[in-house]
C-alpha cells in the first residue's frame, strides 16, 4: 500500500511525502518504485518532482546481521528487553525461521535458532506488531530509542532538502513575477 501511495503521488504535489520501508525481503521489494524514483542515497530514493521520498530502514552496526538476512524491521531497532515488554500480558511475538543445512537440494539438517544468540533469525508475528507499537512502545523509556537517531537524522535531512528546494522555487517565482511586472511597465 505504501509503494502504491508513493508511486501515485501527484507529480505537481507540493506536500512532502516520506515513506519508510522495513529493510527486509518485503520492504526491499516494495522499495523498487519504478522510473520516477531515483537513488538519492544508499537507502533513500527521491521522486523526480522532489516532493516524495522513500527510505529503507538504515542499517546500524549492531543490526548488520538482521540486514544481511533481509530481516531488519523497525521493531528490531529496540533491544531484546524492550521486545519482551508486555502490557496486559500482551506484546510482540516472535517466530523462528529454521536454520536449514543442505547438500545440493537435499536437506541434511534443520534446527531452531537460539533467540538470545540469533535474534536476527526471528520475525515478528504481523498480528502482534500493531499492539506492540500502540500499547507497548509508549511505555518504553527514552533510552530505548537510541537506535532511532540515524533514522530521524535522515528524515530531518530530507525535510531540510525539501524546504530548501521550495525556498529556491519561491525565489524563482518571485524573480519571474518581477520580470513580468517590469515588462508591463
Amino acid at each position: 500500500m505504501l509503494a502504491n501511495t508513493l508511486t501515485s503521488w501527484k507529480f505537481d504535489a507540493s506536500n512532502l511525502l516520506i515513506g519508510l520501508f522495513d529493510n527486509d525481503e518485503e520492504g526491499l521489494k516494495a522499495f523498487d518504485l519504478g522510473k520516477n524514483f531515483e537513488i538519492y542515497k544508499d537507502n533513500i530514493k527521491r521522486h523526480k518532482n522532489g516532493n516524495a521520498f522513500a527510505m529503507v530502514l538504515p542499517v546500524i552496526e549492531s543490526l548488520k546481521d538482521f540486514a544481511n538476512v533481509k530481516n531488519l524491521c523497525i521493531e528490531f531497532y529496540f533491544d531484546y528487553e524492550s521486545l519482551n515488554e508486555r502490557v496486559d500480558g500482551m506484546g510482540l511475538e516472535l517466530e523462528a525461521q529454521p536454520i536449514v543445512q543442505k547438500w545440493g537440494n537435499i536437506e541434511t539438517k534443520r534446527e531452531m535458532p537460539d533467540i538470545k544468540k540469533q535474534l536476527f533469525l526471528f520475525k515478528p508475528k504481523s498480528n502482534t506488531k500493531a499492539f506492540f507499537a500502540e500499547k507497548v512502545v509508549p511505555t518504553l523509556t527514552d533510552d530505548k530509542f537510541h537506535n532511532f537517531k540515524i533514522l530521524f537524522e535522515q528524515i530531518l535531512e530530507i525535510i531540510n532538502i525539501h524546504n530548501e528546494q521550495n525556498k529556491l522555487l519561491d525565489e524563482c517565482a518571485i524573480s519571474q513575477e518581477d520580470v513580468e511586472c517590469s515588462e508591463d511597465n
